[in-house]
């Protein structure tokens, strides 16, 4: 996972992602700087098990005044992803004690790869080259990051969100405080283009072929 986090492509489509989403010491978005009142540390300088501990109900991040969320780092894991990534990552490479490892910058980059190969595949398996829809691709990536605009409208899958929401738009829009990117370069046909992008470069790179390799 960090050899493949290390890839140019996947770099750069971090970066795209990161830009709207938040930053390695960021809780709920953009609110950095802020510290764990039992630690003392901010969440990028956490051992893994801090930041789980921190994210139970009842603990610092999930009681932080004026916030629903509990989202942290640069990719904003929420409590029960933060759980399924961590868990994969126990169980597929045993013998390594992941609740000490620090919460930082080297660590988040590893952890997302799981969010793209293993919860979001269709976004692995595009960068890849196992197939071409990348409006499929691009719309699973706004599944996994409210700020990341829809390919095309559907229901919310938030169940607390009925509404339908549009292209271009948050699959979350409008509620828990959710809304797209307003960025720059950041429309549905960015991500498109991205996307192509990073297959083309990603296909070149000698850890993908590892991947494919290894099934």
């Amino acid at each position: 996972a960090i050899e493949i986090s290390q890839i140019p492509a996947f770099k750069k489509l971090g970066k795209w992602v990161k830009a709207a989403e938040g930053n390695y010491e960021s809780v709920i978005g953009h609110l950095t700087g802020w510290t764990d009142p039992t630690t003392g540390k901010r969440v990028d300088q956490m051992t893994l098990s801090e930041i789980r501990t921190s994210q139970n109900r009842g603990g610092s991040i999930d009681t932080i005044p004026g916030v629903t969320s509990d989202a942290v780092g640069a990719y904003q894991w929420i409590g029960p992803t933060f759980k399924e990534t961590v868990d994969y990552f126990k169980k597929t490479s045993p013998g390594i004690d992941f609740d000490s490892i620090t919460f930082g910058g080297r660590t988040q980059e590893a952890l997302a790869v799981y969010l793209v190969f293993v919860k979001r595949p269709i976004v692995g398996n595009y960068l890849l080259g196992a197939h071409d829809n990348h409006t499929e691709a691009g719309q699973a990536m706004a599944y996994e990051w409210a700020s990341i605009p829809l390919q095309y409208a559907v229901k919310s899958p938030l169940a607390s969100c009925n509404k339908i929401v549009q292209k271009g738009q948050s699959a979350y829009e409008g509620c828990a405080g959710n809304k797209s990117s307003s960025r720059p370069n950041h429309g549905p046909d960015d991500l498109v283009a991205l996307l192509k992008e990073s297959q083309q470069s990603f296909l070149g790179s000698s850890a993908a072929t590892g991947v494919r390799l290894n099934n």
